[in-house]
């Protein structure tokens, strides 16, 4: 099945990328002031983002050096300095004399003010009782499957859905009517809330909103956050409005709640209707998000489906069961394209392969995804790889990069090698 290309890896990194941002760079996150929204990712000293603007969007790059960042940003064939440094908590960005003062995003617990006096008061807010329309509980769910994570944490689906495990996104996608349904990318994912005791929290809002701004910068947010339930638990639903690569009108929608010490979401992708379409069940399925008090060491699994098996099989080298990826950059003049091609070969000889693009272009900025499934065998030291893609036969070898294992592949039909890292 091929994901959207506006990809839902995004909601994977809904909280770890705000609580890792300390260390991504002191300049790392989502800025906003001044009608002017900064985007910034980091390595060390080194960062790049975009800029926008209105409904224009720069790329740029950078580095910080003495408590200052300074860089330039594209726009068509030119380029234009600009430095930025913190006053206190706020980013000041200047710029041919022009000074833009950013803050990042912040959400009070209760998101938005109460009139203790208004009559439906109970009604405005977010930590309304069930008699609130928006936080109202839906309708207990009566499905049989269950999936259930070795964190504790767990929850219901339909009974004609179908999970699967994705390790290259760190979620579980959901496939409506047995994965029949193509134009949209529902997903389940996860991270230590660092503290968070409520969806409402800052930090996790801050989170969410800086993960989705920060791989699509030109995506709107669509109204407010509102209140929801999850099972006795309060959540937040957040809704975005961007434009996929064929111009067509998408909706983001992230439903997020705290279990114990996890912040989890429920996200959907698709066109603005279908996700309409798709809100009373995705309702009921956030309301079944539940966690043990004590969650063993099982490993994930979903009880409508046995669980994967441990050890490969006859045929099938089991020094390269796991996740490999390998990354591919190509710059042209001002535009540049980056590939990262995931993929999971499985102890019961299934393959799964994950591709992501990101592409920078003046003034634009763009990610797709795709992905494919299939099986692999070996004989020797031959690999043979199966998938919706076609047949494709090599030899390998193991080599070790700095202790750190890399597969070496070597088409048979005398094409390039491809040099694939371990992923952990």
């Amino acid at each position: 099945m091929k994901i959207d290309r506006l990809s839902f890896m995004i909601f994977s990194l809904v909280c770890c990328c705000s609580f890792a941002a300390q260390g991504a760079g002191q300049f790392a996150g989502h800025f906003q002031g001044d009608g002017l929204v900064f985007t910034c990712q980091g390595v060390g000293d080194d960062y790049t983002g975009v800029i926008k603007l209105g409904d224009q969007a720069f790329n740029f790059t950078g580095r910080g050096q003495d408590g200052q960042l300074r860089g330039t940003f594209e726009s068509g064939p030119d380029k234009f300095d600009f430095k930025a440094a913190f006053d206190g908590d706020t980013l000041n960005l200047e710029s041919s004399g022009t000074t833009y003062k950013l803050t990042r995003p912040t959400f009070a617990p209760n998101l938005r003010p109460i009139n203790p006096l208004a009559a439906n008061a109970a009604r405005a807010n977010l930590a309304a009782t069930s008699a609130d329309p928006v936080a109202a509980k839906p309708a207990a769910a009566v499905w049989k499957n269950i999936y259930r994570h070795e964190s504790g944490a767990s929850f219901r689906y339909p009974d004609r859905w179908q999970v699967r495990e994705d390790a290259n996104l760190g979620a579980v996608l959901l496939f409506p009517d047995n994965g029949h349904a193509t134009q949209e990318t529902i997903m389940v994912s996860g991270a230590e809330g660092q503290g968070a005791s409520s969806a409402g929290d800052a930090i996790v809002q801050q989170g969410v909103e800086s993960a989705v701004l920060r791989f699509y910068p030109l995506a709107k947010r669509t109204g407010m956050p509102e209140a929801v339930k999850s099972g006795s638990r309060n959540g937040v639903q957040s809704t975005w409005d961007v434009a996929n690569p064929d111009n067509q009108p998408t909706r983001i929608r992230v439903y997020t709640t705290v279990l114990g010490k996890y912040v989890v979401s429920l996200s959907v992708i698709a066109a603005k209707e279908q996700v309409s379409v798709r809100e009373p069940i995705l309702r009921q399925i956030f309301n079944t998000f539940d966690i043990t008090a004590d969650s063993g060491a099982a490993e994930p699994t979903s009880e409508s489906q046995p669980a994967a098996s441990g050890a490969a099989t006859a045929g099938l080298d089991s020094r390269l069961v796991g996740t490999w990826y390998k990354m591919e950059y190509k710059q042209v003049l001002s535009s540049s394209v980056v590939k990262y091609t995931y993929a999971t070969l499985r102890a019961d000889g299934g393959v799964q392969f994950q591709l992501s693009g990101e592409s920078y272009h003046p003034g634009v900025a763009g990610r797709s995804s795709s992905s494919s499934s299939g099986h692999w065998r070996t004989k020797g030291s031959n690999l043979t790889i199966s998938s919706d893609d076609g047949t494709d036969a090599y030899t390998f070898e193991i080599v070790y990069n700095n202790g750190t294992p890399a597969l070496r592949l070597y088409p048979v039909n005398g094409g390039k090698m491809q040099e694939w890292d371990q992923y952990k």
